[in-house]
């Protein structure tokens, strides 16, 4: 899928406060998985992104502007000259939150899958 295809997609879904685990079953391949080892690594750098996505750093940058402007990334850029490092915007609303170590279950089970 190309950058175009995966903009129109994420385009498509509602914004979010914050990701739960639908939110990231809701997102199309590469970017659930993209996004479930932004959730493992905790924050990763537009050229991590780029890389993980297979594609060049201003379009991986124009898909995180999407997945920003959605709620379900945080970009992190203190200036213009620092790298934007992004990471997961997690949905702590609702009181009863999920512990951190069934986001790494969840994550290390995808893993096995390949």
């Amino acid at each position: 899928m190309n950058v175009q295809e995966l903009q129109a997609k994420v385009s498509e879904l509602d914004p979010v406060r914050g990701v739960t685990l639908m939110n990231v079953l809701e997102l199309p391949e590469p970017l659930a998985k993209v996004l479930r080892e932004v959730m493992r690594l905790r924050s990763v750098s537009l050229p991590q992104f780029a890389e993980a996505l297979e594609m060049s750093e201003p379009e991986a940058g124009l898909l995180a502007a999407v997945l920003v402007d959605k709620g379900f990334l945080r970009l992190y850029q203190r200036s213009a000259e620092e790298t934007p490092t992004y990471r997961v915007r997690f949905d702590h609303s609702g009181g009863r939150g999920l512990a951190s170590s069934i986001w790494d279950s969840y994550v290390e089970i995808d893993r096995d899958r390949g």
